[in-house]
C-alpha cells in the first residue's frame, strides 16, 4: 500500500512547555540531561501528541520544534511549537490480506534476542516487573525501565519492547507465539514453562495496577528500522492478555509486509489493536515521518 495523497488541511500551530527541571508533583525531577536530549529527540522528527498520554489513540497533533530556556529562578524548561489537528486522513487496509501475506514470510534466523519491559512505577510494582523479567531470562537478555511520564494520574501501560531487531529469536523459542513447536528451532519444555510463567506474570501485573480503577493498556512495540511496529489491547482478563501475547508474531508479519510496502524511511509508527473476541490484529492508525496521521476508514463510521 502506498502512502495516501494528501489534500491539504489547516491545523492549528501553539507553543507551549513540555517539561521542566523542577520537581513534580509525584518527586520526579528531570535532570538538565535529560531535557537536552528530550530536545534533540523532538528535533530530529515531529513527535506524536496523545491525549492524556494515551498511546493506544490516534494522536491530536504533533510537535514540531523544540528548544531549551532557562527559567527565572535558574532551573530550565523545554519550550516547543506544535500543532493540533483540525481534520485526519483515513485509509482502507484489509486485515485479512495482512494476516495472509505475512503468514508466506520467511523469517530471517536471528542469533540472540533482547526484550526489555517498560513501566511506571506510579501504577506497577518494580518487585513483580522483576519477577517478568527473571522468566524472560531464561530464554534470552531481558530488561525493564521506568517510563516516567508528566501526567497527575498516568494511564496504567505496560509495554513490551522486542530490542534491536530480535523478535524472530523470541518466537523460535516459542515466545509470542500461536505456534512455537512448529517453528525451525524445537522448543523444550524448559522454555514452555518459562513461557506459561511469563505470561501468568503479566497478567498477574496488570490485574495489580494503580489505580485500580482504570483499565489498563498492554502494549508490544518492535522496531524495524526507524519504524516502530505497536500492537495494544485494554483488558483486565488473564485469558486476552495470554491471546495478545500470543499474537505478537502474527503483528510483526502483518507490520513488516506493511511497511514493505510503504517503505520503512517514511513511517514512524504502524498501530493495530488486538480484538479478544476474535483473537486477531486490526489496523488502527500509521504516523508517517513528518508526523501525519492517518487512521482506519472504518473507525470513522463508527
Amino acid at each position: 500500500m502506498p502512502l495516501p495523497e494528501r489534500r491539504r488541511i489547516e491545523h492549528h500551530k501553539f507553543t507551549s512547555t513540555i517539561a521542566t527541571s523542577h520537581v513534580d508533583r509525584h518527586h520526579h525531577r528531570l535532570t538538565l540531561q535529560a531535557l537536552e536530549s528530550l530536545v534533540e529527540q523532538v528535533n530530529e522528527r515531529p513527535k506524536p501528541m496523545y491525549w492524556e498520554h494515551d498511546v493506544t489513540t490516534p494522536p491530536i497533533g504533533r510537535t514540531t520544534r523544540a528548544w531549551l530556556e532557562q527559567l527565572d529562578d535558574g532551573e530550565y524548561a523545554v519550550k516547543s511549537e506544535g500543532e493540533v489537528f483540525e481534520g485526519l486522513w483515513a485509509a482502507h487496509l484489509d486485515d485479512e490480506r495482512l494476516a495472509a501475506a505475512g503468514l508466506s514470510m520467511t523469517l530471517p534466523p536471528v542469533a540472540e534476542g533482547k526484550l526489555s519491559i517498560g513501566f511506571d512505577p506510579l501504577n506497577y510494582d518494580e518487585a513483580e516487573i522483576e519477577e517478568l523479567v527473571s522468566a524472560a531470562a531464561e530464554v534470552g537478555e531481558a530488561s525493564h525501565e521506568h517510563r516516567l511520564r508528566k501526567a497527575m494520574i498516568p494511564p496504567p501501560d505496560l509495554v513490551i519492547y522486542l530490542v534491536a531487531a530480535a523478535a524472530p529469536f523470541w518466537f523460535a523459542k516459542g515466545f509470542f507465539t500461536r505456534a512455537g513447536e512448529k517453528l525451525a528451532e524445537p522448543v523444550g519444555e524448559d522454555l514452555g514453562r518459562a513461557y506459561k510463567r511469563f505470561k501468568e506474570g503479566i497478567a498477574r501485573v496488570l490485574k495489580n495496577r494503580r489505580p485500580p480503577e482504570v483499565i489498563p493498556a498492554l502494549i508490544v512495540e518492535i522496531p524495524v528500522g526507524k519504524a516502530v511496529v505497536r500492537g495494544s489491547v485494554k483488558t483486565t482478563t488473564a485469558q486476552s492478555v495470554k491471546a495478545f501475547l500470543d499474537a505478537v508474531e502474527d503483528l510483526y508479519r502483518r507490520g513488516m509486509v506493511l511497511l514493505d510496502e510503504m517503505g520503512q524511511d517514511n513511517v514512524q509508527v504502524l498501530h493495530f489493536d488486538f480484538e479478544p473476541k476474535e483473537s486477531e490484529w486490526h489496523f488502527s492508525f500509521f504516523i508517517e515521518l513528518d508526523g501525519n496521521v492517518t487512521i482506519a476508514s472504518d473507525s470513522m463510521s463508527e
